[in-house]
């Protein structure tokens, strides 16, 4: 069919300009044309390698939506792909160790690890934490081994140098659970001072598959995304 093929071109370009990088990118639409041409698509289905957003980092991604509205006039004056309505879609991601490592940079995961560190302070309980609350942390690197997850960082204002180490699962499709929590390099903070920290994702993110090997972690889900 001719239409999809060009849509799924317009689409393309359109996720090139979001990404600040990609290896391979494929973009399969499923429909008739008859249903396309009104601003409606059945089925997308994206597949990307080595894709960069946002500064974070992705080795492979794999992304399947279904029942679109989309600007389907808009496109046809040469404007922008865009939702016209939320759509659920199912994504599967992986992240190698060097994904994470260059993702450092990126102000989103960054955000992310700062409320992480405090919220992990918070659940300490420990006059020691209270303290360091206050502290910025630069983050340095991630390490990834099987069912292990390493995050070391310096704590600026006394440059003390911390290791936090946990299992990385899931307490329920919302929620990750990191448990047991050993913090070294903080002499006041007992290592054992926190057992276990619950995250949150939200209403709008559900994990179904969460797999941490040596160097690669695996993350299956669906998402539900909003029109820009």
């Amino acid at each position: 069919m001719i239409v999809d093929r060009l849509l799924a071109s317009g689409v393309k370009l359109w996720l090139r300009s979001q990404l600040t990088g990609v290896d391979q990118l494929k973009v399969k639409i499923g429909g008739k044309d008859q249903q396309i041409m009104t601003g409606y698509i059945p089925e997308i289905v994206i597949a990307a390698n080595a894709a960069t957003y946002q500064e974070i980092s992705l080795s492979q991604v794999e992304i399947k939506g279904s029942n679109i509205r989309f600007n389907l006039t808009e496109i046809l004056k040469a404007q922008p792909f865009k939702l016209l309505e939320p759509i659920g879609v199912t994504a599967k991601v992986l992240l190698q160790e060097s994904d994470l490592q260059a993702s450092l940079a990126s102000p989103l995961l960054l955000d992310g690890l700062t409320d992480f560190w405090q919220n992990l302070l918070q659940e300490t309980n420990h006059t020691v934490a209270s303290e360091l609350k206050t502290s910025s942390m630069t983050w340095q690197q991630f390490s990834l081994e099987a069912e292990t997850l390493k995050l070391t960082g310096t704590i600026e204002d006394n440059q003390s140098l911390v290791s936090i180490i946990t299992g990385l699962n899931l307490s329920n499709p919302q929620t990750l659970l990191l448990s047991p929590i050993t913090i070294l390099g903080v002499s006041e903070l007992p290592a054992d001072s926190i057992s276990e920290l619950a995250i949150d994702l939200g209403n709008d993110v559900t994990i179904s598959e969460l797999k941490l090997w040596a160097n690669q972690l695996l993350l299956t889900g669906n998402i539900t995304i909003f029109p820009a």
